[in-house]
């Protein structure tokens, strides 16, 4: 996935940089489950773990490097992960959709 983060050089001007992250995305809970014939449900949470993040550091200062791994390192930076990621699958599942309704339409089903 990419994305574009802001930082001030030592102008105090901002400047937007194009930074490449590699996640996995996983789901935390068990889900459904039998415990002594006591059947129950774990609700999941979606967890992102950020694997890699490249950027062109070249032409970067110390400062401004800081600022960048800084806002990685913030919540707001994984909140924007995440919401990129479910944006993405979205995405996908209405890409499917119209693929396979396209394919029906072809195979001249009636509806």
């Amino acid at each position: 996935m990419e994305i574009s983060v802001n930082y001030f050089d030592k102008d105090e001007n901002e400047k937007t940089i194009k930074a490449k992250i590699d996640i996995s995305a996983y789901f935390d809970g068990v889900g459904p489950y039998e415990y002594w014939g006591s059947k129950g449900y774990d609700k999941e949470d979606l967890c992102i773990d950020v694997n890699e993040i490249i950027y062109d550091k070249k032409g970067l200062t110390e400062e401004e490097i800081k600022q960048i791994e800084e806002y990685f390192e913030s919540q707001e930076f994984h909140e924007e992960i995440l919401r990129k990621h479910l944006d993405n699958q979205q995405a996908e599942r209405e890409d499917a959709a119209e693929a396979a309704y396209e394919a029906r339409k072809e195979a001249d089903f009636s509806y």
